[in-house]
């Protein structure tokens, strides 16, 4: 039994930490990660807890904290995955975050610090639980309908069902069978709520996924599988060596799904007097990375008038990221190719990316009603602003924290105006009308372009 606790918790590790880092600043991404990592915690608490008498009540203690937290979390995860136009949305995720996690946060620390009440946390445990059945229910319809095939909408309903059964048997019962159901169906939510809103994206998932699996396994049994072997033949299990196992399963897991990221650290240091080497390599990290998720068979000018938009909209988001625009489907423009093949440039991700950026910033200038003035505020000029300055630009007109030390003049201007006269509701229905109005101008270009 200790072996599916052991897989588990590597299995929760990876699956959070790969999730977390396609995209950082994906907020449904992070918060399912979290989760996954609160399970993991739970799981090898409870290896933990077997080994030792001393500290075993602090253990348990925590993998009930975790417990609690793991569905708390997801529920946040769902919420922010619903779409923007979901009139459940804000409210939901202000009642979550404002109410549901403060009050769970309170409850769990009386407990672990001051009283182990059984009662209190089968109440606890019950709320949360009725929580999350409800959010489950509120969300169905837009957690189901994007799902194209019915085996996948049965497998998210057969592992909902599978986490919600074992986390109601934990009340009663904290059998080893019912943790390991438990683990088993959060993984089923998390893949099949990753790979959903990947797809979404018109990205593809599976690719990177199996070879991030396939490495992890390989580098977490050749490294971890050597502790393990040594420690069996040299010395018996105890709670030292197996936390250090857990150590080592966390360290392998870790390093092989940010290896990118290390192996960029590690290029600044060592090519520090390489400038022009550090920056190829880094490239060509990048166009490998992408080409892993880049959806080579998206057509963009068969797109629906909606879908469109989305990709668009998704685009001026990551404006100013290179790397998440070259993943985009919009990327895959024939008239990119018709663009590159004039100016003699290669049609490489990176450089289809930079054509797309070039579209766009045209597209924006088109929305421009003076073209020998930078800066209005008046009523036509709302929909160039509203693109322009906040992506085009970079400004951030509702962060408390951004720095406007450098920018120009009209970008200034156009900072005090959006936060003195312009509510951040206002702003977003602005940029999604323009972003419609560039969508059509791309149509236009698919009709050139044939």
């Amino acid at each position: 039994m200790e072996i599916v606790f052991f897989v588990l918790y590597g299995l929760l590790i990876w699956i959070a930490i790969y999730i977390m880092q396609r995209d950082i600043k994906n907020k449904s991404f992070v918060l399912i990660g979290i989760s996954l990592i609160f399970s993991a915690i739970s799981n090898g608490g409870m290896i933990l807890a077997s080994y030792t008498i001393t500290f075993r009540s602090i253990f348990v203690s925590i993998c009930d904290f975790c417990i609690f937290y793991s569905p708390l979390i997801l529920i946040g995860a769902i919420y922010a995955q619903l779409p923007q136009s979901s009139k459940y949305r804000t409210r939901m995720i202000q009642l979550w975050c404002y109410v549901l996690l403060p009050l769970v946060s309170v409850v769990s620390i009386y407990l672990f610090y001051l009283h182990n009440i059984y009662s209190l946390q089968v109440v606890l445990f019950s709320f949360i639980l009725i929580a999350f059945v409800l959010t489950i229910i509120i969300s169905m319809k837009s957690f189901i309908t994007h799902l194209k095939d019915k085996i996948t909408k049965f497998s998210l309903l057969l592992c909902i069902f599978i986490y919600v059964v074992s986390l109601i048997m934990l009340l009663f019962n904290d059998h080893a069978i019912f943790s390991i159901l438990n683990s088993i169906g959060l993984i089923g939510i998390a893949i099949i709520m990753f790979a959903s809103m990947v797809l979404k994206q018109g990205e593809r998932w599976f690719p990177d996924f199996i070879y991030s699996f396939d490495y992890m396994l390989l580098i977490t049994l050749v490294f971890t599988g050597q502790v393990v072997f040594v420690i069996w033949i040299s010395s018996r299990f105890s709670f030292n060596t197996i936390l250090f196992i857990l150590i080592s399963i966390l360290i392998s897991v870790s390093a092989q799904v940010l290896s990118r990221y290390i192996q960029t650290i590690f290029d600044y240091f060592v090519f520090v007097s390489f400038p022009k080497l550090r920056q190829e390599r880094s490239r060509l990290r990048t166009i490998e990375s992408v080409k892993l998720v880049v959806n080579e068979q998206f057509y963009p000018e068969q797109m629906e008038e909606e879908e469109l938009f989305r990709m668009v909209r998704r685009a001026f988001s990551h404006f100013g990221d290179l790397q998440r625009l070259s993943a985009n489907p919009l990327t895959q423009l024939q008239v990119i190719d018709h663009r590159l093949q004039q100016k003699g440039n290669t049609s490489d991700i990176l450089e289809r990316a930079n054509e797309l950026k070039l579209i766009m910033f045209e597209c924006v200038q088109q929305l421009k009603p003076q073209k020998d003035r930078s800066f209005d505020t008046t009523d036509e000029w709302r929909f160039y602003n509203s693109l322009y300055f906040p992506y085009i630009i970079g400004i951030k007109p509702y962060s408390k924290r951004y720095d406007h030390s450098q920018l120009d003049e009209d970008a200034k201007k156009a900072l005090d105006w959006f936060r003195t006269c312009v509510p951040e509701r206002t702003f977003y229905n602005w940029t999604n009308a323009a972003a419609r109005l560039v969508a059509l101008q791309l149509k236009d270009k698919f009709l050139i372009s044939k």
